[in-house]
């Protein structure tokens, strides 16, 4: 009689939880916190419930201790002993409508918060987006990650010719070991009852399905891996805990199942792998397949004007506002102000979840995506307004000949966020104030003079001018007139010119 070698079974309690989806943040957070409170008991008080993995984000952690601040030691204590893992994301994105700089900071916010609460999961785990750029396995390499576990994204010819387990590579070479999670992140799922997904309260699960459900997994995943470690997911979309695990791993491990199950983590899982010291194949690209689990490619054009404001908010974060603080930061001394952009950053990649930036959730889920995208947008213009304006203080106080002399003098500041120097056409107004402000007479027309800092005149176009026009700069309200011109300025690398316009009066008209 031929005995088949026992199956390792290496089964992982988690939920998966999107922060907002069919209901709302505030709507899920709610439930979340009631199933923390519950977690939090159950891995004080229960030995043989090894571990519960909080899906790889550490906003969750956030998410609750803004209602149960008091719980904060306990939880810190059940991550530093490995109960709870956390990390390595701050959120799951999509990660095919962020940008590659918001995709490393979400890793360095994620990492960086989890190990301060106590540690942080060193496994890539991105279970549900629609896809994965093939510059993942770099990032996760740069930031000390070698394995990785994703769902959707694998095609039918690397399933066929790779399998399960496989090496992941990028184009710089750089390789994760990588499972395919064919059958979900839900395999284990509510173990014993007829569904994955569902309300259970009051129900009890069943040791024969439980049984039947590990006997059915495992035939699926036999043929797609040459290990004999099988990863067993028990979690599922905003699912609790499922506390009678260790009693039905119990039951498994007794049955007649050709299986040993272990309640762990992913580390487990893939220190299991390793051990087993099988070769593996090589997959680059990026995961785009849709042989098993839908991509729903069509998510990357709903509701543009989110991806327009996302677009927006990054690019004024990484290419306006972040290079203008390192300028003045370090030429000028700014008061620090990391603590904004970093708050930026964190209220920009709540919108990054692939729920949230795809535009496939609830309506109210938008409604609040634009509000943070607002408030992204305007944070950033706020600070660099700030910078804009120590610049120009400095170069007043450089270059005061620059600045304006007198009522018929004003400047211009023109600043360069590139690292090379450009020509540019600026296109502003300048107002020339009222004698008595809106009391008496306005300031009449007369003819522009533009000076470079030098004193060099150069060509100015007037397009419009308008009398008794009115500027307010914060409670300050100004009356004069107003001119929208035009003219090029040569301005060096992440740097600025100021430019002195001179108001002439307009000739006298010849008497006839």
């Amino acid at each position: 009689m031929v005995h088949k070698e026992l199956k390792t079974g290496i089964i992982v309690s988690h939920t998966h939880w999107d922060r907002a989806w069919y209901l709302t943040f505030q709507q899920f957070r709610h439930r979340m916190v009631r199933m923390i409170d519950r977690l939090i008991d159950l891995l004080e008080s229960d030995e043989k419930f090894s571990s519960f993995t909080l899906d790889g984000q550490t906003i969750l952690i956030n998410d609750y201790l803004q209602i149960r601040p008091d719980q904060k030691d306990r939880l810190e204590a059940l991550i530093r002993s490995q109960k709870l893992i956390v990390g390595p994301w701050f959120i799951l994105p999509d990660l095919f409508l962020v940008s590659g700089e918001s995709t490393i900071r979400n890793l360095q916010i994620g990492m960086n918060m989890s190990a301060s609460l106590g540690a942080t999961m060193q496994e890539g785990y991105v279970p549900d987006p629609f896809g994965h750029i093939a510059q993942l396995p770099q990032i996760l390499n740069k930031l000390g990650m070698k394995s990785f576990i994703f769902m959707r994204g694998l095609d039918g010819k690397n399933k066929q010719e790779a399998g399960g387990i496989f090496n992941w590579q990028s184009p710089d070479g750089s390789r994760v070991l990588t499972s395919y999670i064919m059958d979900g992140y839900f395999n284990a799922g509510n173990l014993g009852h007829t569904e994955q997904f569902g309300r259970f309260d009051g129900a009890k699960p069943s040791l024969e399905k439980a049984i039947e459900s590990i006997r059915t997994t495992i035939e699926k995943l036999s043929p797609l891996q040459q290990e004999h470690t099988i990863l067993l997911n028990n979690g599922f979309d905003h699912m609790p805990e499922q506390s009678e695990l260790p009693e039905l791993i119990e039951a498994v491990n007794n049955s007649d199942l050709n299986v040993h199950l272990i309640h762990g983590t992913f580390r487990d899982y893939f220190d299991a792998i390793r051990r087993e010291g099988l070769p593996h194949s090589v997959v680059e690209g990026d995961l785009l397949g849709n042989v098993d689990h839908p991509i729903l490619s069509s998510v990357f054009s709903t509701r543009v004007y989110l991806k327009q404001a996302n677009h927006r908010a990054q690019s004024l974060l990484e290419k306006y506002l972040e290079p203008l603080y390192v300028h003045v930061r370090r030429t000028l001394g700014h008061p620090a102000s990391e603590q904004f952009i970093s708050y930026a950053w964190r209220l920009l990649m709540e919108n990054h979840p692939h729920d949230d930036i795809c535009g496939c959730s609830h309506d109210g889920v938008h409604e609040d995506n634009e509000v943070r995208f607002r408030q992204v947008i305007e944070l950033c213009e706020s600070l660099m307004v700030e910078m804009l304006e120590s610049m120009l203080k400095s170069a007043s106080d450089q270059a005061s000949e620059s600045m304006p002399a007198g009522k018929d003098e004003t400047a211009v500041f023109v600043y360069n966020p590139h690292p090379w120097p450009v020509i540019t056409r600026v296109q502003t107004t300048i107002l020339y104030a009222d004698p008595a402000s809106e009391f008496g007479a306005s300031v009449p027309d007369g003819t522009l003079v533009l000076r470079s800092a030098d004193g060099t005149e150069l060509p100015i176009q007037v397009l419009s001018t308008t009398e008794r026009a009115v500027r307010n700069n914060f409670l300050e309200t100004s009356w004069g007139r107003k001119y929208e011109i035009l003219f090029d300025a040569e301005v060096p690398a992440t740097g600025y010119h100021t430019y002195t316009i001179s108001r002439l009066p307009l000739p006298l008209a010849s008497e006839g």
